[in-house]
C-alpha cells in the first residue's frame, strides 16, 4: 500500500488485477481464476479467526513483561500527567497477537484523523451502556410511563443518534479515503478494481483493535456488550458475528431495542444492506432532524456553536489534559496517570509508605489492584473511574452565517516518539521470524 509514512505494504502490483473470484463447493472458499493462463496464483483465504475476531489479547502480562513495557514502550511521563489515548494504544499494541501486531495496524493507528474517530467511538459507547444501564434499572424499578418518562427516553434517543452520526462522519471519511486515509481506500492507488480480500481482513483487524482500546478507556467492562455493539455498528446483524457468539439482545424489547439501537435501520436485503452507521446519515425517519453543522464537527472551524455542538466539537479535539476542566468525559482518558499502573488498571492507594524501588513499586501495585469491573459495573456505584456523560440540551433554532465555513482545523500532530517505537519493534519481530525460519 502507498502510503506517506512509508508503509511497504504496495498494492500498485497486485496480482489479482486480471481475472475474477469464482466459489469452490470442493474446497469450501474462493478461488482466483486468472484471465492470464501463464499467470500461477495460489489460492487466497482469509483466516477464519481474524474474520471471526476471535483474536485474543495479552490482559495480563506477567511482571517481566510489564517491566519490559515500563522500560522500552511505555510514553514517558511527567509530574500530573494525565492518561492519553496513545497510552492506551501503547497498551493495546503491546498486549496485541502477533496476527494484529503488523505495521500497516501501527501506521493505521498513528494517523491524526484515526484519534476522532476513536474518540467519537468511545464517547458513543460509554454513552450507550450508560443508557443500557439506565434502561436495567428502570426495567428493576417497574416505573409507570408518564409524560415526563417519556420525555426523558425521547432524549436518550436523540443524543444516541447524534453520537452514532459522529461516529459514522469519521468513518465515512475514512472509507471513502479521505484525508490520512487516502492509501487506505479498498480500491488502493491507481486502481480500477477493488482488493477486496485485502481490505476485509484489514477491516477485520481494525475492528478488534477498537474494541479493545475502547475497553481499556471504559475501564475494562462490559467487553460483550462493546465487542456486539462495535460490531453491529459497522456490520449489521446479518453479520455481526459476536452477536450469534454471545446470542447477545435475543430478550430486548421492540421498544428498547428502538431506542438504543435507533429506528434507522434499513433492511434491504442480504447484498443490498447499509451498516447502521450508514443508515444513520442517509436516514429518512420521520421527525429525524439532523444539524448539517455537527458533519462539520473537528473539521472545519465553524462560529455561533450551539453548547451542544461545542460540547461534541471539544469531546473530538480538546487535548486530553484539558477535557476534565471542560466537564467532558471520555472514560479514563484525562484522569491522572499516577493513578493507574503500566497496563492503565486502576492502582488501590495504599496507607503506608511506598518503596522507592522500581520492583517494589510494581509488586504494590500488582498486588493492590482493584477490580474496575466491581467499581464501574454500575452507574450509581460509588467510586466509579469516571463520571457519567451529561449532554446540553438540543437546541432547534439555528444561526447560520452568510458564508460557508472555509478555515480548517490545524492538523493534529501524533506522537512520532511512539510511532517508532512500535515500528521498530515489528522490524526486530519480522527479523527474528525470517531468521527462525532460516533456521
Amino acid at each position: 500500500m502507498g502510503d506517506a509514512d512509508g508503509d511497504d505494504d504496495d498494492i500498485r502490483a497486485s496480482p489479482y488485477d486480471n481475472g475474477y473470484w469464482v466459489w469452490s463447493d470442493t474446497n469450501c472458499m474462493l478461488e482466483f481464476k486468472s484471465n492470464n493462463l501463464s499467470q500461477s496464483i495460489s489460492n487466497v483465504t482469509i483466516p477464519p479467526a481474524m474474520i471471526a475476531g476471535v483474536l485474543q489479547f495479552n490482559d495480563d502480562p506477567d511482571l517481566i513483561e510489564q517491566f519490559r513495557f515500563q522500560k522500552r514502550f511505555q510514553r514517558k511521563t511527567k509530574d500530573n500527567d494525565v492518561v492519553k489515548l496513545q497510552d492506551v494504544k501503547d497498551v493495546a499494541l503491546f498486549t496485541a497477537p502477533s496476527a494484529l501486531f503488523t505495521k500497516d495496524i501501527i501506521l493505521l493507528f498513528h494517523k491524526p484523523a484515526m484519534d476522532r474517530f476513536l474518540r467519537a467511538l468511545i464517547f458513543y459507547c460509554q454513552y450507550f451502556l450508560q443508557i443500557s444501564d439506565e434502561l436495567n434499572h428502570r426495567a428493576l424499578d417497574a416505573k409507570i410511563k408518564t409524560a415526563n418518562s417519556k420525555r426523558i427516553v425521547e432524549e436518550f434517543r436523540e443524543n444516541l443518534q447524534d453520537a452514532r452520526l459522529i461516529v459514522a462522519k469519521e468513518y465515512s471519511s475514512m472509507s471513502m479515503g479521505g484525508e490520512d486515509f487516502q492509501s487506505y481506500h479498498h480500491m488502493g492507488a491507481n486502481k480500477m478494481s477493488s482488493l477486496s480480500a485485502k481490505d476485509a481482513v484489514r477491516f477485520e483487524k481494525m475492528l478488534r483493535f477498537c474494541v479493545q482500546v475502547v475497553w481499556i478507556v471504559l475501564g475494562r467492562v462490559s467487553l460483550v456488550e462493546i465487542e456486539v455493539e462495535i460490531n453491529r455498528l459497522f456490520k449489521s446483524d446479518k453479520y455481526n458475528f459476536a452477536k450469534h457468539k454471545y446470542n447477545h439482545r435475543a430478550s430486548l424489547s421492540h421498544e428498547d431495542r428502538s431506542l438504543i439501537l435507533g429506528e434507522c435501520l434499513d433492511d434491504m436485503g442480504m447484498l443490498r444492506s447499509l451498516s447502521p452507521l450508514m443508515n444513520e446519515v442517509f436516514c429518512h425517519s420521520e421527525g429525524r432532524l439532523i444539524d448539517a453543522r455537527l458533519l462539520g464537527l473537528a473539521v472545519l472551524k465553524q462560529n455561533n456553536l450551539q453548547p451542544r455542538l461545542k460540547y461534541f466539537e471539544y469531546m473530538l479535539v480538546l487535548p486530553e489534559e484539558k477535557l476534565q476542566s471542560a466537564n467532558i468525559t471520555l472514560g479514563i482518558l484525562g484522569a491522572q496517570r499516577s493513578s493507574f499502573d503500566s497496563m492503565l488498571k486502576l492502582i488501590k492507594e495504599s496507607h503506608g509508605s511506598r518503596s522507592t524501588s522500581a520492583s517494589s513499586m510494581v509488586m504494590t501495585k500488582r498486588a493492590s489492584r482493584v477490580s474496575t469491573a466491581s467499581i464501574v459495573s454500575s452507574r450509581f456505584t460509588v467510586g466509579k473511574l469516571y463520571a457519567d456523560i451529561v449532554l446540553p440540551e438540543k437546541e432547534f433554532e439555528t444561526d447560520f452565517t452568510d458564508e460557508f465555513p472555509t478555515e480548517m482545523y490545524p492538523r493534529k500532530q501524533i506522537d512520532k516518539v511512539q510511532k517508532k517505537k512500535w515500528l521498530n519493534r515489528v522490524i526486530r519481530k519480522s527479523a527474528t521470524n525470517v531468521a527462525n525460519r532460516k533456521n
